[in-house]
């Protein structure tokens, strides 16, 4: 197991419409996993009224399906019944970043945030299985190997460039990202370095992302005697720079017919399944437990430490509630309930300046920073 700590197009016969969803998770909402940002609406009609109307419907039940395909995990076999499901009555609220109104069209760019009880007791209803926990940000440092060298800064190269534009639009529960193509980053993580997988070098590289995590992937052109092959492979390493866990290896061989573009294509999304499956096996919530409780206590240095404690656990979409149990000099607790699981939780709180272990069966918190 690997351990990780949509645009639909619709054209009615009786006016033209059309309505994009963008690749982006809503930060505004309150669980940001049941939210669609930059959803652009272009949508013709009798009046302005009636193409608001039906415009607005019809972004609503892209941004019902794309929530949907990014959280549930569907048993083989099983699919979405959504015949009788009117995506309105899960909104919990719409914003409008932009809106132009015509006499009969209506353009405008939208947010929409599910209200997540009510999409959670469908889903239950439904028998479906879901995770709602977003994880923190993972790295893509992509290498690129040819008899002329390694390139890991290179602009024009498809393999490098499509894991960055890939990093940008990707709209799972995993969070993608990459670092800035600059000097400083070209001095820091040396080519050589990062694809032999040094670990102060990877680690290295995730400070500067602000990540929790890398995802090294990797492509060489081998030229044999006979024959000649591209090698792919994909592996995961923590913040230590220590691999996790290998994700994904594979050899292609090249002939006349082969089409790089596709074969890379493939890969990249092969890999990405894998890890977005990983993390949502590891916080699936089933229509039978949604919740879990722990006491986490943390130590404390000042009624400072407390407040700042609070404020992190307030800002984590990992945590339904949290209820002080104790507060005491040095040390203070407190009962959270879980969306996810206590790995997820983990993780989340390790990227928030704190470890997080297990004493005589207790989790205690501690600043790592």
């Amino acid at each position: 197991m690997l351990r990780i700590y949509s645009t639909v197009l619709f054209v009615c016969l009786v006016s033209w419409s059309q309505s994009s969803v963008v690749y982006a998770k809503s930060n505004n909402c309150a669980v940001p996993a049941f939210g669609v940002s930059h959803i652009e609406i272009d949508h013709s009609g009798e009046t302005g009224q009636v193409a608001r109307e039906v415009g607005t419907n019809l972004a609503t039940m892209d941004a019902f399906k794309t929530v949907l395909s990014r959280i549930v995990q569907l048993e083989e076999g099983q699919e979405f019944s959504l015949e009788a499901v009117e995506a309105a009555d899960f909104v919990d609220f719409i914003h409008i970043q932009s809106e132009t109104a015509l006499v009969n069209r209506y353009i405008a760019t939208i947010d929409i945030c599910l209200d997540a009880d009510r999409l959670r007791n469908w889903m239950q209803g439904q028998n479906y299985q879901w995770a709602e926990v977003v994880s923190p940000p993972i790295l893509i440092l992509p290498i690129w190997q040819e008899p002329s060298g390694i390139r890991v800064w290179q602009r024009n190269n498809v393999w490098l460039q499509d894991w960055y534009n890939l990093a940008e639009r990707h709209d799972g529960l995993v969070q993608f990202t990459t670092l800035e193509r600059n000097l400083s980053h070209e001095r820091q993580i040396r080519a050589a370095s990062a694809f032999q997988q040094e670990p102060r070098t990877l680690q290295t590289a995730i400070r500067l992302a602000d990540a929790q995590q890398l995802l090294w992937v990797y492509a060489a052109l081998n030229y044999g005697v006979d024959d000649r092959t591209v090698s792919l492979k994909a592996a995961l390493f923590d913040k230590d720079g220590r691999k996790s866990s290998d994700v994904l290896e594979r050899d292609i061989k090249l002939n006349p017919t082969t089409n790089m573009v596709l074969e890379f294509d493939q890969f990249r999304l092969d890999v990405l399944n894998k890890v977005e499956a990983s993390w949502q096996q590891a916080n699936l919530v089933t229509n039978k437990v949604i919740d879990s409780h722990y006491i986490i206590s943390i130590e404390l240095r000042s009624l400072r430490d407390w407040r700042r404690f609070q404020s992190v656990l307030r800002d984590m979409q990992e945590i339904r509630s949290a209820r002080t149990v104790k507060l005491g000099v040095d040390l203070g607790s407190v009962r959270v309930t879980l969306a996810g699981s206590i790995a997820a939780f983990e993780q989340s709180i390790r990227a928030a300046g704190y470890d997080l272990r297990i004493e005589d069966g207790k989790y205690i918190a501690s600043h790592n920073r």
